[in-house]
């Protein structure tokens, strides 16, 4: 076992294909798979859980990704603070979602860093136009319109309709009867609220969303509970997770959360390109823990209650 094996081994739990690790440190497919077999021979214990389409991380291999990922993580900081003197540098952000997941990472780097100020702002706008000036990084679901960014597509997570069990009929659900519906969100300007509009201008309807002024991680479950409507969320939504059963969840087709990262191209900072790795980072262990997976199936308003 050596670094490099982990690190293709993370690599490849974090993105759940071999091809793409193969593609990041330019060497041949089949050497990933062989140095994984190697791996799991030496260790004597299956990494991955292998199907036609699909490779995802068994019980056990979510266990060592998560140790290893964590050393990986260290070492990397360690090595990078070896080599970069401290200094007073500030970075600028800007976050259009995901907050409070971005905001620890930022603390984590802050810890390591302490001489590095980081500001970060929720831009007044958060869609497709807004003012892009004195940010270095910026983490949304939107396009940019600058050519002085670099974007990155960095994470995907597939959309379910979420209503309260009996509040829906059992047949096929179609556009007609989500039109008829009640949808509960975060204020306009939310990443939620943006998301709901998506779906709404995917399905050609406009039914009334139900929000509040203020914007409180409490007003969706709670409305939830009390079945004044529906909402459109991922799956790994947290109240959904608390909630699950009290709640049906729908497959409505190919309708996803993107996220995107984009970095200034002259912000050539060690520290700039590192926080944006450890952002990058965070995603892809999200998504490789929660075993996500992206169908490319047609949209489809068969539910599929789970």
């Amino acid at each position: 076992m050596d670094l490099l094996q982990l690190k293709y081994f993370c690599h490849a739990a974090s993105t759940q294909n071999f091809s793409k690790t193969a593609l990041e440190f330019r060497v041949p497919p089949s050497n990933i798979s062989q140095c994984i077999k190697r791996l799991e021979s030496e260790l004597g214990i299956t990494l991955f859980i292998r199907s036609a389409n699909r490779l995802q991380l068994s019980p056990q291999g979510e266990l060592l990704y998560q140790g290893v990922q964590k050393a990986l993580d260290t070492l990397d900081s360690t090595l990078f603070a070896v080599k970069t003197s401290v200094s007073n540098e500030s970075i600028h952000l800007a976050l259009c979602l995901h907050r409070q997941n971005i905001m620890r990472v930022i603390e984590s780097f802050q810890s390591k860093f302490p001489g590095i100020q980081i500001t970060c702002e929720r831009p007044p706008k958060p869609a497709l136009g807004f003012s892009t000036e004195g940010y270095d990084i910026l983490v949304a679901d939107a396009d940019v319109d600058d050519p002085d960014f670099e974007k990155e597509h960095i994470f995907r997570a597939k959309c379910m309709l979420v209503a309260p069990k009996n509040l829906l009929p059992k047949e096929e659900i179609t556009a007609e009867i989500l039109a008829q519906q009640t949808f509960l969100s975060l204020p306009p300007g939310s990443y939620m609220y943006r998301n709901t509009q998506r779906l709404f201008q995917e399905l050609n309807i406009s039914p009334p969303i139900l929000t509040e002024e203020q914007h409180s991680i409490y007003f969706v479950p709670r409305n939830m509970e009390e079945r004044r409507g529906v909402a459109f969320a991922p799956p790994y939504t947290r109240w959904v997770e608390h909630m699950t059963e009290y709640l049906s969840i729908y497959d409505i087709g190919n309708v996803y959360n993107d996220v995107y990262l984009f970095r200034r191209k002259k912000s050539n900072s060690p520290y700039v390109i590192n926080l944006c790795d450890s952002i990058r980072n965070e995603y892809r262990r999200t998504a490789a823990l929660r075993n996500m997976v992206f169908p490319d199936s047609s949209v489809s308003l068969n539910p599929n209650s789970r």
